[in-house]
């Protein structure tokens, strides 16, 4: 079963870097529509616990929200040697 929420967690984890961003935010249903179409079942309820465990282990204190309309991802990249930061 862990195995499953693993899997589960990194294809939407995938899906929101392929295909999201500020301009193109994504529903849940758009999301389990991705998971089905992978063959991972997953319920709306479980997609909205997946989302909020990806963005709390993006924050250093806790936070709740009670409801997601829409979601995109941004993605900051770092260089080794620190001096320049792009955000695509």
């Amino acid at each position: 079963m862990q195995k499953q929420s693993n899997i589960r967690i990194l294809e939407i984890l995938k899906y929101l870097y392929l295909r999201t961003d500020e301009e193109h935010p994504v529903t849940v249903a758009d999301i389990l529509d991705y998971l089905n179409g992978k063959g991972i079942h997953a319920v709306r309820q479980t997609v909205y616990g997946d989302l909020q465990d990806l963005i709390m282990s993006t924050h250093s204190r806790k936070s709740e929200f009670s409801s997601i309309t829409a979601i995109f991802i941004s993605w900051t990249l770092t260089p080794w040697n620190g001096k320049t930061t792009t955000t695509i």
